[in-house]
């Protein structure tokens, strides 16, 4: 099969076909790939687990997704689509027979896997409705079937969850599922953290945008403990970071030379840097691969110092800054050289100030009532932020 496929494609890479031979074979080719993505699913379901286990993987679907070079979470959910056709004979030979893509089987097994009497309802909608227009028929057919109004809370509850990946730029991505309860209050509270950002951003001239303020908020909800502005005692996470020394004091990494969050990826020694600044330290002395020593070096802002600049310094430290809002502390100069951390060499900054200093080479100097905000010598733009929106 592959022998007549690949041919097939590198001719039409090298000699173009007419647009009416392209519009019949496009629809050839999805239900081509419908086909085999089904016979892959039945495939992997069906090897022994001794196969995948020996590999190294807990599941055939993270197996075939490492084969497939595809992330792991939609094939574990792919899999799991599989599992609920054993009990829709009508839907599995459509999947089968490619009919229906793996996206309207999954919508359509949700629904019928716990209604077996809607499912040839919802494969006659499949056949003249968009995936769009089927996933809120589903709903809807879902919503009418349960009429008990806490059964179905019960069975929204049990389908939560909170996803993330790291996409191809290394941006990570989230996608959750909440009750609607759940899900508003968090929002609430994300809103109104965004609409305090957007004034002061607005008034700060640094707005960037509904989205980009919104995940600033979502952010600030790790850094704050819930219901009011003051930061807890201790972390309430604990992000390792792991980069080499060198790196670390030099601002930037070389050939061979790491920084990343492991799980996540690569960051930026001056953001390594950024958390350093307010963290509790772990110093972890390695050879080769093999971990010879582990020390614990501590937080570097004590809680009376934090308690000192709060009271030092009331607003952004930057002349002309009104921002009182969402603080953050600041090192003049980074820990991982000074190695000492006293208040004196300690300031205030709002979000935006901080960004400039710690990424676009700004800095400052003097003191209460004398602060200067100076400048990098080749001043690097910073993001474009939308001012006087």
């Amino acid at each position: 099969m592959l022998g007549s496929l690949r041919p097939m494609v590198g001719k039409l890479a090298s000699q173009p076909i007419e647009s009416d031979e392209a519009a019949e074979l496009v629809p050839l080719c999805i239900e081509v790939e419908r086909v085999v993505v089904a016979a892959r699913m039945m495939a992997a379901r069906v090897v022994d687990s001794d196969h995948w286990k020996a590999r190294g993987f807990r599941s055939a679907a993270a197996w075939m997704a490492a084969e497939a070079g595809t992330p792991v979470g939609p094939a574990i959910a792919a899999m799991e689509t599989l599992r609920l056709l054993d009990d829709l004979p009508a839907t599995a030979t459509a999947f089968r027979e490619g009919r229906l893509s793996l996206a309207q089987v999954s919508e359509i097994a949700d629904v019928a896997s716990e209604w077996p009497a809607t499912e040839q309802q919802l494969l006659d909608a499949a056949e003249v409705m968009s995936l769009n227009q089927l996933r809120e028929e589903c709903r809807r057919v879902k919503a009418a079937a349960v009429t008990d109004a806490d059964d179905r809370y019960r069975r929204l509850r049990k389908g939560r969850y909170l996803r993330s990946w790291t996409d191809r730029d290394g941006a990570v991505r989230l996608s959750a599922r909440l009750t609607p309860d759940e899900g508003g209050r968090l929002l609430a509270e994300i809103d109104a953290r965004c609409g305090e950002m957007e004034r002061d951003a607005r008034a700060g001239g640094w707005y960037e945008g509904h989205d980009a303020h919104r995940a600033d908020a979502l952010v600030d909800l790790t850094r704050t403990a819930a219901g009011g502005d003051d930061r807890p005692a201790g972390p309430a996470a604990m992000v390792h970071v792991f980069v080499d020394y060198e790196a670390l004091v030099r601002g930037h990494t070389v050939e061979g030379e790491h920084c990343e969050i492991p799980g996540i990826g690569p960051i930026p020694v001056s953001v390594a840097r950024r958390m350093a600044n307010d963290s509790i330290l772990k110093v972890i002395l390695t050879k080769g691969i093999e971990i010879s020593a582990v020390a614990h070096a501590g937080r570097n802002i004590r809680a009376h110092q934090r308690s000192a600049l709060e009271a030092r310094d009331p607003r952004c430290i930057v002349p002309g800054c009104e921002m009182r809002r969402g603080l953050q502390i600041d090192h003049l100069g980074p820990y991982v050289e000074t190695r000492y951390t006293s208040v004196g060499g300690l300031a205030r900054l709002c979000r935006w100030h901080h960004y400039l200093k710690s990424h676009c080479g700004y800095t400052y100097r003097g003191g209460p009532g004398g602060w200067e905000w100076v400048p990098p010598e080749r001043p690097t733009d910073p993001p474009t932020t939308g001012r006087g929106s």
